[in-house]
């Protein structure tokens, strides 16, 4: 089975619904075995990249579970996907998106919370399209507090 471009954006954008649902379940099911997912931002002071998040499949199950033990803001995401780029290579499909994520607070006052990209690649496993990689790469470098969950 090979995955059209129109399948890529659908799993994409699927995964940012799903999330904001906080369907986390959801979410998993939609990635690989061999899933990581990473948050990295340039950080001029430093010089460099430097990465804030670095987990697998099965450490974000267990970060999942954990919510309810974290302090979390308590309100709502919105994340506004637009991929802007898709390529093949050796099986493997790459895509590049565009990435807003709007945190709306429990008085409805919105506020922009990140500002990236996702630089996702994405495989057919047992004949479904998943996410085998997100990496997160963030313009905003100031999340503040609160917040476990993937962007």
């Amino acid at each position: 089975m090979s995955a059209t471009d129109d399948e890529v954006r659908n799993l994409i954008y699927s995964s940012c619904e799903t999330l904001d649902r906080r369907d986390f379940e959801g979410f998993l099911g939609m990635c690989a075995e061999q899933f990581r997912y990473r948050v990295s931002a340039f950080v001029p002071e430093a010089g460099r990249e430097l990465t804030w998040f670095d987990q697998s499949r099965s450490d974000l199950e267990v970060t999942f579970k954990n919510l309810p033990q974290h302090v979390r803001l308590p309100g709502e995401y919105f994340r506004q996907a637009t991929v802007q780029r898709i390529s093949r290579s050796d099986g493997v499909i790459y895509a590049v998106t565009s990435v807003l994520a709007v945190y709306t607070d429990d008085d409805g006052v919105s506020r922009l919370f990140a500002a990236g990209r996702y630089q996702d690649s994405l495989v057919v496993e047992v004949q479904r399209l998943k996410l085998r990689e997100r990496h997160t790469v963030l313009q905003t470098r100031d999340l503040g507090g609160g917040s476990h969950i993937p962007i």
